[in-house]
C-alpha cells in the first residue's frame, strides 16, 4: 500500500464491509479505505479480489467471509496516524 506522505489522509478500516461484489463466495470480509482529508473523497484499498481457494477436491481452504479486515491498523511510531475501532 503506498501513500502519499504530503497529503493529508485518514485510513479507516470497516471489519464488516460487504466484499461479495468483488470477491465470489466471500461476504462481509471487511476493508480498509483511504481517505483525503481536503476533499473528503474516500478510495477502497483492495488487499484481495479473491474468492476462497480451494483444495483439489473442490473443499474451501481459506475462509474469507467474516474476517474482520481492518479491525485492526497498525503504523510506524514517527507517524501521525489516529485510529479509533468501534465494534457494536
Amino acid at each position: 500500500m503506498n501513500f502519499n506522505l504530503k497529503a493529508f489522509i485518514l485510513v479507516v478500516g470497516a471489519p464488516k464491509f460487504d466484499t461479495s461484489s468483488f470477491q465470489k463466495g466471500v461476504v462481509e470480509a471487511g476493508a480498509v479505505f483511504k481517505c483525503g482529508m481536503n476533499d473528503g473523497d474516500c478510495i477502497l484499498v483492495k488487499f484481495d479480489s479473491t474468492g476462497n481457494k480451494r483444495n483439489t477436491n473442490g473443499e474451501v481452504i481459506d475462509r474469507k467471509s467474516y474476517q474482520w479486515l481492518g479491525a485492526t491498523v497498525a503504523t510506524s511510531r514517527d507517524s501521525d496516524l489516529i485510529v479509533v475501532s468501534i465494534q457494536a
